[in-house]
């Protein structure tokens, strides 16, 4: 009698202790389980040189925002699976396996025009952003963990546009602003000079792939200018874009995108409303690329060229990207099933048939 009221003991405390077991298991389950959202497909990725895309909306963690608007999109050049986009509502938006999953990244500013990271480490990452209605450029030397403010704006209203560092010399850092300034950091962000000051906002600044001492900038309304000895004299050449005689009823209307040739020096790429031209020599003359589609109803938005292949050109307008793999001559195009339009085309530098497109309202 006695090992049967020991046997059904032992029974009945194994069922118990195993049902705890599980319970413990399932909490804890329970409590690792990430939270997952989905945003807006306003990030969209290729693999296979454009052929077929796929929208990479997926997120982990806690939503900022879930209608995403894309303003800035950078690659860390040592990982280029490590992105970071800013958004014009949100923050920061950032992932580490090429956007399979994204999180937003803890910064304080909600609105983020520029972004770049620095191309000698890959970890240390600018930002200008705007915060309680100022302009400001922050540093974070640790992909985006931790932030410092290395520039103000003097006043509300102050926005600092778009950020570029220079691939030769990291520490060298310009800015520009809609007071109509260029701006530049020698010493990776710690002192700030004047450079220009311009008679409209400056959109943007685009150094030569070659020879950092060569150097453009477009305002907001497509003017041209250029340096040659690292700002230390400008000289306006929007009226060579107006000399070109083409074949396609080309329009000089104004330009709102300034691209280089990353493999050769001397060559810029404008586009916009007039669609796009190239200069093979540091703007002094320029010639017409075709364009598939009207510019002047469907202006180019953005504008990119391989990093292996400076023949492959990719550009977008409104909810399409077109390819050229012969310079130009020919295209072929995808049109995405988007409410939003085309803001950034971005290529992996480590592998050219990857390919990334940011959307904004």
């Amino acid at each position: 009698m006695k090992r049967k009221i020991f046997f059904w003991c032992i029974l009945f405390a194994s069922l118990f202790l195993a049902g705890c077991g599980g319970d413990v298991s399932q909490k804890q389950n329970s409590q690792n389980k990430k939270i997952v959202f989905e945003f807006s497909k306003s990030f969209w990725k290729s693999e296979d040189a454009g052929k077929t895309w796929m929208a990479k909306n997926k997120g982990i963690g806690k939503a900022n925002i879930k209608d995403v608007d894309i303003l800035s999109v950078a690659l860390n050049p040592y990982d280029s699976k490590n992105i970071f986009v800013g958004l014009k509502k949100g923050g920061i938006l950032r992932t580490t396996d090429g956007g399979e999953n994204w999180e937003f990244a803890n910064f304080q500013s909600e609105k983020v025009y520029g972004l770049a990271v620095d191309p000698e480490n890959g970890k240390t990452l600018y930002v200008s952003a705007v915060w309680k209605k100022i302009g400001k450029i922050f540093k974070s030397a640790d992909k985006g963990e931790t932030w410092e403010e290395i520039y103000s704006s003097p006043a509300e209203g102050a926005i600092v546009i778009s950020l570029t560092v220079d691939k030769k010399n990291h520490n060298v850092i310009y800015a520009t602003t809609n007071q109509n300034e260029i701006l530049r950091s020698q010493d990776g962000g710690v002192q700030w000079s004047q450079v220009y000051l311009a008679g409209e906002p400056v959109l943007d600044v685009c150094l030569d792939s070659k020879n950092s001492d060569l150097f453009y900038f477009i305002t907001i309304d497509g003017k041209i200018f250029r340096t040659q000895n690292k700002g230390e004299k400008f000289e306006e050449i929007t009226a060579k874009t107006k000399e070109i005689k083409g074949d396609f009823g080309f329009s000089s209307e104004k330009f709102q995108v300034l691209v280089n040739d990353p493999l050769r020096g001397d060559f810029v790429y404008l586009a916009g409303k007039g669609g796009i031209i190239l200069s093979r020599n540091k703007g002094e003359t320029w010639e017409e690329i075709l364009t598939l589609n009207d510019p002047k109803n469907f202006p180019v938005s953005a504008l990119a060229i391989s990093p292996a292949n400076s023949e492959e050109i990719f550009y977008g307008s409104a909810k399409a990207i077109y390819k050229s793999k012969d310079g130009g001559k020919n295209w072929e195009n995808y049109q995405f099933e988007n409410e939003k339009l085309i803001r950034k085309i971005t290529l992996d530098p480590q592998n050219s048939n990857i390919i990334f497109v940011g959307f904004s309202g």
